[in-house]
């Protein structure tokens, strides 16, 4: 990349495109090699001002397009959100702004196609491996074990 302002225009038109978060804002800066801190600080508060970046409104898109499509559970979806250095009170709130319906749904839909392709010698061992099996997904495990109830 030449210029902070070429590299501007191009985040202009990523962040129009779709929800990113500061982090992968800076990564970017890192790949196209702008070094200069308050270039890079400049073009953060550009796009965080035109609201361009919204670190809100970017865990709940990321929140719902993890349920929806990864079928990940929360615990999953706080540990991704915080490793990109996004705040806690908006991991906390994108993640009760799901929907507990779908959130259920999704996980009883997991569990049912696991058990469908999973084998075991007895029932205790299968539902050992659709406990690990969720929980790895990142589900709650009381949510789980109440899902094996039924």
């Amino acid at each position: 990349m030449k210029s902070t302002s070429e590299a501007l225009a191009r985040l202009t038109a990523l962040c129009a495109q779709s929800e990113h978060c500061i982090s992968d804002i800076r990564s970017r800066l890192d790949t196209w090699e702008i070094d200069d801190e308050d270039e890079r600080q400049k073009i953060i508060d550009y796009l965080t001002q035109n609201n361009f970046i919204d670190e809100y409104r970017y865990c709940r898109a990321y929140v719902n397009d993890r349920l929806r499509y990864a079928r990940h559970g929360r615990i999953k979806m706080a540990a991704a959100l915080r490793q990109k250095h996004l705040p806690a009170d908006a991991i906390s709130q994108a993640l009760e702004q799901l929907d507990d319906e779908l959130y259920v749904q999704t996980l009883n839909d997991l569990i049912q196609s696991k058990r469908r392709t999973t084998h075991a010698p007895d029932e205790y061992q299968l539902r050992a491996k659709l406990i690990r099996f969720a929980q790895s997904r990142g589900f709650e495990l009381d949510l789980i074990l109440d899902q094996l109830q039924e």
